[in-house]
């Protein structure tokens, strides 16, 4: 039996930190620039399939150890569950929040004999605040467009699939 050192296993272990550094650099981008700039999954949707065929490229041909391949392959699955769990989590928010708002906009309009013209308009009578569509740093508002079209919108997976909610028919609708 092989005895290794504190400085074996030291190095050991750092070489499974330093040995799949790029598929954690690819994992911070993806959930800075998917998770917390956009809410979505758009570039997810693209790298983490390539990404899965490249890690399991480089487990056949380089054979490392059994650590480092599986982390190399486990890290573009786990950080792909937790964009989706984000995305799904944003979208309940925004479908929860869109709820209140066309709430109150239809509270407005049975007090007011229309919709109102902006958001602001609903506050503080019908909303404490305007809620946020996504917690995200891009597109979080939620657009509304007052009479005549009388919509409200956000985005749900960026760049493109907002969503409308078009008052007269009191149905959802997609776009882009």
């Amino acid at each position: 039996m092989m005895v290794r050192s504190g400085t074996e296993r030291l190095f050991g272990k750092l070489d499974i930190v330093f040995g799949t550094r790029g598929s954690l650099v690819v994992a911070a981008l993806l959930l800075l620039c998917d998770g917390v700039l956009d809410g979505g999954f758009a570039m997810s949707v693209v790298v983490i399939p390539l990404w899965c065929l490249i890690a399991l490229v480089r487990l056949a041909t380089s054979r490392p150890c059994t650590v480092i391949g599986g982390a190399r392959l486990l890290i573009p699955i786990v950080t792909g569950a937790c964009l989706l769990a984000n995305y799904s989590l944003q979208k309940r928010i925004a479908m929860g929040n869109a709820t209140r708002v066309i709430q109150a906009c239809e509270h407005y309009r049975a007090a007011n004999g229309t919709y109102p013209e902006q958001l602001p308009d609903l506050v503080p009578q019908y909303l404490v605040s305007i809620p946020r569509a996504k917690y995200c740093l891009n597109r979080p508002a939620f657009f509304y467009s007052g009479p005549p079209s009388n919509t409200l919108s956000w985005a749900e997976a960026p760049p493109f699939g907002r969503k409308v909610y078009l008052f007269d028919t009191g149905k959802w609708r997609h776009v882009d």
